[in-house]
């Protein structure tokens, strides 16, 4: 095994340390997501979890987590199984 040196060592370990993956949302893309979600719920137009997955190519989990964070914000959001439908209620 070659000898490092420590910053080669350092370097190194940043790299395994922080790996990469394509699924992560940027702050800014997630934060554009939750504003289009919430607008899709106000205007009536967000029917499933799958519907919205599907949207932003994310899974549902993905869309629950953001639900929440909507909620967290302050938003009243529920699912109404008799129409189906996300609704913010006053």
């Amino acid at each position: 095994m070659p000898t490092l040196l420590p910053t080669q060592r350092f370097a190194t370990h940043l790299l395994i340390a922080t790996p990469q993956r394509n699924g992560d949302m940027k702050f800014l893309e997630r934060k554009e997501k939750n504003n289009y979600l919430l607008e899709m719920i106000e205007k009536d137009r967000c029917i499933s979890l799958k519907q919205v997955a599907d949207k932003f190519g994310c899974s549902k989990r993905t869309v629950k987590r953001m639900l929440s964070e909507l909620k967290d914000e302050g938003h009243n959001i529920k699912y109404c199984n008799a129409i189906k439908r996300f609704l913010k209620e006053n």
